[in-house]
């Protein structure tokens, strides 16, 4: 999600200005926080790929607590 530049804000008061700047500045910041978590989890997505299926009974894309279990006790560590 991108807001643009700070020149193409337009406000109806000068004081608005004061205002809108520091709300851009936290959007624009929090956009970019956003789009890095986003392509690290893309990275650690591809990097684990098709291993975490294999404890995915289900295929629902989530490794239940019983699954866990049952991984534990066929490793022999349970």
């Amino acid at each position: 999600m991108q807001y643009g530049h700070l020149c193409c804000l337009q406000v109806e008061r000068p004081d608005e200005l004061k205002e809108i700047v520091p709300q851009k500045r936290l959007a624009d910041k929090v956009s970019g926080i956003l789009s890095r978590i986003e392509a690290e989890l893309d990275a650690v997505d591809e990097k684990i790929g098709e291993r975490m299926h294999i404890l995915d009974l289900d295929n629902d894309g989530l490794v239940s607590p019983h699954t866990w279990e049952l991984e534990i006790c066929f490793d022999g560590d349970g």
